[in-house]
C-alpha cells in the first residue's frame, strides 16, 4: 500500500488536467471514482494507492473498453 500523499499540483502535472473543476470531474469518473478530500482552501488531497486502485479497475471495466 502506497499512502504517500498526492495534491492538487501532483496530479495536474500528472494528468495533465489544468482545470480544477475538469480535475474534479476526471476523480468522479464512474465506475471506479478516486477518493479524494477537498482543503479549505480548496486543493484536492488523495493517496498513490487510491489512484493506482481506481485507475486499475477503470482499466478492467467493461465501461472502459474500446
Amino acid at each position: 500500500m502506497d499512502s504517500r500523499l498526492l495534491n492538487s499540483d501532483d496530479l495536474k502535472a500528472w494528468t495533465g488536467i489544468k482545470q480544477d473543476a475538469a480535475l474534479r470531474r476526471w476523480l468522479d469518473a464512474a465506475p471506479y471514482p478516486i477518493p479524494y478530500k477537498t482543503t479549505p482552501k480548496g486543493d484536492i488531497c488523495t493517496t498513490l494507492d487510491a489512484v493506482t486502485k481506481a485507475l486499475a479497475g477503470r482499466e478492467q471495466s467493461d465501461a472502459w473498453v474500446a
